[in-house]
């Protein structure tokens, strides 16, 4: 990996990875080619039996390991935090991708904004069939959420789980991400950073979310999870009123997966725990009707944006 230049120096990337050698060549590369490359990479292997560490080494990063396994996401991550010492640090999956101007353009949104804990832009979801890549989504804030980006978070995880860069010192004023979870550690560290401050939003494309079929994308397996999350709540005054908001968003995610899947299993599940067993039901449902409605307006939207974006199209093409 090149030297960083000054600014550049001021960021370390943490990724945690388990076995995802050839994901992870193109996300390390993604990485060095950055118009800013970061200080470090330290990569967390939990206990890979393919090649991850020595091909993490060879490419640059610093590897620390847990042999065996057993850290899951949220303990890796928190154990790659431990070995930063740069004032940002970004948190990038083992499977995505940062466009070449991500980092720069996250650090310049905090060095602007300086009560901000954390700036995020946007990410498209993205597959690759043989040596085509094909447009899923995209995951970005709407202009009304940026009105109130924490609550809004909360109904909706908006921010990219590799599309953000942290204050140092902020991740680890609230200790981390929460290792208790296992499918909504990323939403729930947006929301508790977000309590110490109105996130920088930088309203562009920086990250590639990598859809394959490793990914943790079942939104059922989250349901309890999610749960946990949202009883939180309580404990933050602004985002009691918005409890069925959220449970209405996870209704709707979960319905539209269960469709798909054509498993009356997982409606019937997702129903009895999002809305049978709560006491907002009209609310939820309302909530619910009203984000599908959103979620496609956000999906037209999203088409347009892969088809005008032609250097992201052909920049991802170099990714075979």
């Amino acid at each position: 990996m090149d030297p960083p230049d000054k600014r550049g120096a001021d960021v370390t990337v943490v990724i945690p990875v388990k076995d995802r050698v050839e994901l992870l060549r193109h996300t390390l590369r993604s990485v060095a080619e950055q118009t800013q490359p970061p200080a470090e990479v330290v990569v967390a292997d939990d206990g890979s039996t393919d090649r991850t560490p020595e091909v993490a080494r060879e490419l640059g990063a610093r590897v620390i390991r847990k042999d065996g396994g057993g850290w899951g996401p949220s303990a890796a991550r928190n154990a790659g935090l431990a070995e930063v010492r740069t004032p940002y640090v970004a948190f990038l999956d083992s499977d995505d991708l940062l466009l070449p101007g991500a980092l720069e353009k996250l650090r310049d949104a905090l060095e602007r904004d300086l009560a901000a804990p954390f700036a995020y832009g946007q990410a498209i979801a993205a597959g690759r069939n043989g040596d085509d890549w094909w447009f899923e989504g995209v995951i970005a804030a709407r202009p009304d959420e940026l009105r109130d980006p924490v609550t809004s978070i909360f109904v909706r995880n908006h921010v990219p789980s590799s599309g953000a860069l942290a204050r140092t010192e902020a991740v680890r004023a609230i200790g981390g991400y929460d290792q208790g979870l296992v499918f909504d550690e990323d939403h729930d560290f947006w929301i508790r950073l977000g309590a110490h401050g109105r996130p920088a939003h930088v309203p562009e494309v920086v990250a590639i979310h990598r859809r394959h079929p490793g990914n943790r994308g079942n939104p059922l397996d989250a349901i309890d999870d999610e749960l946990a999350v949202v009883s939180r709540a309580d404990s933050h005054d602004g985002l009691v009123a918005r409890r069925a908001e959220r449970l209405g968003v996870l209704l709707c995610e979960v319905s539209i997966n269960a469709v798909r899947r054509r498993s009356l299993r997982e409606l019937a599940g997702g129903v009895n725990k999002l809305l049978l067993r709560q006491p907002e039901r009209v609310r939820i449902l309302r909530t619910s009707a009203t984000y599908f409605s959103a979620r496609r307006a956000s999906g037209r939207q999203g088409e347009r944006l892969w088809q005008e974006r032609t250097d992201i199209r052909d920049w991802l093409s170099g990714y075979r």
